[in-house]
């Protein structure tokens, strides 16, 4: 992702958070731009990852600060509006009241390449279908290197945290020419240790047994990988009923070269009696 030192200002009035962040204003571009949506009863998707792909520097802990602040709900955030499943939280983008800020966590699972095991589902091109419902969706992601194409052009805002307590935010914008992404420079943005934070606590035990849990929510893999393990499945159930077939034949009586004339068989009689030696 490329990035330029220019940033607009905008003149929309700043931020004032009344959730569990202590209430006082936000100022800087991001956060006018932010309040201008408010205003104008938009929504914004920011896209937040860790520089070069570190891990540890707190991408969580971004996450969570900047949706207290960005939740101006009545009920405010609380780790209700986080998950790690996209299913849960494509549910949940229709179902938060307005103003609500969500976060999905290990966001990478959206991806145009992806698809459930069991339907074909396109998960980018479910979210880009999401109603528009005044919700700030935050996204993290490892590296910019995961965000697929077509989520990039749905974002609105990247995150990028450059050490623990301390992110430059930039937003995305379309070349009008080339039609290429390209991002403006905003501001730096610096939070607080969330160690301590009860919502940031419980996303983090939700990773947690997200990663150690085998039943866990993890069936979104590549479309070609998904297509790949059902046509393996289906040739080797058909391999092992062949065989198992050819062995019954064999311990009936049949020569294998009686057997290789049957119709819909397409093995010489050496090949059916290796099988049959091998069953």
């Amino acid at each position: 992702m490329a990035a330029t030192e220019e940033g607009g200002h905008g003149d929309s009035p700043t931020i004032v958070n009344s959730g569990s962040v202590e209430a006082q204003p936000f100022t800087g571009p991001f956060f006018k731009k932010i309040g201008k949506r408010k205003r104008e009863e938009r929504d914004a998707k920011i896209l937040v990852t860790a520089d070069h792909g570190q891990t540890g520097v707190g991408k969580t802990a971004a996450a969570v600060y900047l949706a207290k602040v960005l939740d101006t709900s009545a009920t405010g955030f609380s780790h209700e509006k986080a998950t790690l499943s996209v299913p849960e939280f494509l549910e949940m983008w229709d179902a938060l009241e307005q103003n609500s800020a969500a976060i999905l966590d290990e966001a990478e699972q959206i991806d145009a390449r992806r698809a459930m095991r069991n339907e074909n589902v396109d998960a980018s091109m479910k979210f880009q279908t999401r109603r528009v419902n005044q919700i700030f969706a935050i996204l993290t992601l490892p590296s910019p290197k995961e965000i697929d194409s077509r989520i990039e052009r749905l974002a609105d805002f990247w995150v990028n945290v450059e050490c623990r307590g301390r992110a430059r935010i930039y937003e995305k914008k379309i070349h009008r020419i080339k039609k290429s992404v390209y991002y403006e420079t905003l501001q730096t943005f610096e939070w607080p240790n969330m160690d301590k934070d009860p919502d940031y606590i419980e996303l983090a035990r939700m990773k947690d047994r997200f990663i150690n849990d085998d039943d866990a929510d993890d069936n979104w893999v590549r479309q070609s990988v998904s297509d790949e393990r059902i046509e393996k499945a289906v040739k080797d159930t058909r391999r092992e009923l062949r065989d198992e077939w050819i062995s019954a034949l064999k311990d009936y009586g049949m020569a294998g070269t009686e057997i290789a004339k049957l119709s819909n068989v397409d093995l010489t009689s050496q090949r059916i009696n290796q099988i049959a030696r091998e069953n």
